[in-house]
């Protein structure tokens, strides 16, 4: 579910396990270490709530719930760990402590806005054949988790899972200890060398976190012309490909005459067909959509 806002500025305070993944350059969204090292040192406005940030918001609950009937047991949802180092933490989904096997329980859904390029590496349910950015946050959670007193030896997470075309799966990932030691050591050693510091790491920040960066001084900044011709250079690149791209387009469709599908022995099936955009977004209006259809490899 949302964050409260005691959990929103605690987080900020401390390096969470998707930070953990985009530190050691495992994020499967384009977050860098450059991007962790922003909004801990204060630099980002808050984000607007995403349709996906939503979906899972409301879908975690039903997933946990899905898994406490395939546990056979209540889980202790919502826990917020410190590691006694004050700088990892853990936003854990649920904890399962009343089994035979202690675990942290880890939440996910794939696939039902777009489809993620991680989605085929969920495996076999029943396995650890997760995506390596789940592996990571596990373990990150893994480390903060075994350091408590109140909670007992945890050295599995279960990661539930609603995968689009597949539905409700529950896989295990039993813990390795030197990846749990060796984050804990990444970790520390980017907070103490960027965060402590305010020195930005080598990866540069992502275009949408740069875009939500505080722009706090009025006066020009001196900038590399190196950065601003290579701006120039792929904004002339852009403008002068989508030219060529029109004007192949329009040769390519008056080639057709007055068909709305052609067909090319070295290349496939080009189509030009009118479709309609539903009224719901905009006044209805019917257009051509150009397509292509490869021929197989085979036959060329």
């Amino acid at each position: 579910m949302a964050l409260d806002e005691f959990t929103r500025h605690a987080r900020r305070r401390h390096l969470g396990s998707s930070d953990a993944a985009a530190i050691i350059d495992r994020d499967p969204f384009g977050r860098t270490a450059g991007d962790v090292w922003a909004e801990k040192t204060g630099r980002l406005r808050e984000p607007e709530s995403s349709t996906a940030m939503t979906l899972g918001a409301y879908l975690e609950p039903a997933i946990l719930s899905w898994t406490e009937d395939t546990l056979g047991t209540p889980l202790q949802r919502d826990r917020f760990l410190v590691h006694p180092n004050g700088i990892l933490c853990a936003n854990v989904d649920a904890l399962a402590l009343h089994t035979s096997e202690p675990s942290i329980v880890e939440a996910k859904s794939a696939g039902l806005i777009g489809r993620p390029g991680y989605l085929d590496q969920f495996g076999e349910p029943g396995t650890d054949e997760v995506p390596s950015h789940v592996t990571i946050q596990g373990h990150h959670q893994l480390a903060v988790a075994r350091t408590q007193s109140d909670l007992p030896p945890i050295d599995v997470v279960l990661v539930p899972a609603l995968l689009i075309g597949r539905g409700f799966v529950l896989y295990r990932v039993p813990m390795n200890p030197a990846l749990c030691d060796a984050l804990v050591e990444e970790e520390e050693r980017f907070w103490r060398d960027h965060i402590m510091t305010d020195v930005p790491p080598p990866e540069t920040p992502s275009l949408d976190t740069l875009r939500r960066f505080r722009r706090r001084e009025p006066i020009g900044r001196p900038i590399d012309r190196l950065f601003v011709e290579h701006w120039l250079q792929a904004k002339r690149g852009v403008t002068e490909a989508k030219a060529l791209e029109e004007m192949a387009l329009a040769d390519l469709i008056a080639a057709l005459g007055d068909a709305d599908t052609g067909t090319c022995d070295r290349f496939g099936t080009f189509t030009y067909k009118e479709q309609t955009r539903k009224a719901y977004t905009v006044r209805e209006t019917t257009f051509r959509v150009p397509r292509f259809t490869p021929v197989k490899a085979a036959h060329r």
